[in-house]
């Protein structure tokens, strides 16, 4: 019997457990195979939570699945994409600071404290990649790191920055934050891609 469940019978399992002892805790079911149960979520301390955890998780699951299939409880720690796009002439270190640091204040009171962050931009050394990459620098290491994405001007020419956009947006966020300065083009791409791909994006003009 066991070897006919599919993985998405296993995760819907997973739900009903998880949602019955432990309610809405931002954990997220993300696969199943060879008795492994892959889970994943955006705060640190669950994380570690699940950790601990893992060995009796699995017993409650192998309790109400067919047969007792579980033998490990794979935990993941996806940290919330925040993607960066600004023009290079961008002058206002404090608006991306406090738009950073607002966007993971914004993340914590959703999935708790602990939540991790990845500062996702474009590499750019001067204007609001720049700042964005300084702030997230500052920041504890264990909850923010950064994710550079810099564009291949020798092989790919004027259309290097246009094609790394695009690359950015594909990587997949959760939030795009626009620091958009004389109507930037680079940046104006960016967020239009984003908005486009359906990642929630807020404005800033200079």
């Amino acid at each position: 019997m066991s070897e006919q469940l599919s993985a998405d019978e296993v995760m819907a399992a997973f739900q009903g457990v998880w949602e019955e002892v432990f309610h809405d805790a931002p954990v997220i079911p993300q696969g199943y195979a060879d008795g492994t149960l892959t889970v994943a979520t955006v705060s640190r301390v669950w994380h570690t939570q699940l950790r601990l955890i893992g060995h009796n998780l699995a017993a409650k699951l192998n309790a109400v699945l067919p047969a007792p299939i579980i033998n490990t409880v794979r935990v993941r720690l996806d940290p919330i994409r925040i993607l960066v796009t600004g023009s290079r002439t961008w002058t206002r270190t404090r608006t991306v600071d406090d738009a950073l640091l607002n966007a993971w204040h914004d993340a914590t009171q959703v999935y708790g404290l602990g939540t991790a962050i990845v500062v996702v931009h474009g590499a750019c050394p001067h204007g609001a990649d720049a700042y964005a990459d300084a702030w997230a620098t500052r920041q504890d290491r264990q909850y923010v790191s950064v994710e550079p994405h810099a564009a291949d001007w020798k092989n790919h020419g004027r259309g290097a920055g246009f094609r790394r956009n695009a690359e950015m947006v594909q990587c997949g966020a959760d939030l795009c934050l626009a620091f958009i300065k004389d109507g930037s083009s680079g940046a104006m791409h960016t967020a239009n891609l984003a908005e486009a791909n359906a990642i929630p994006t807020i404005r800033f003009e200079e």
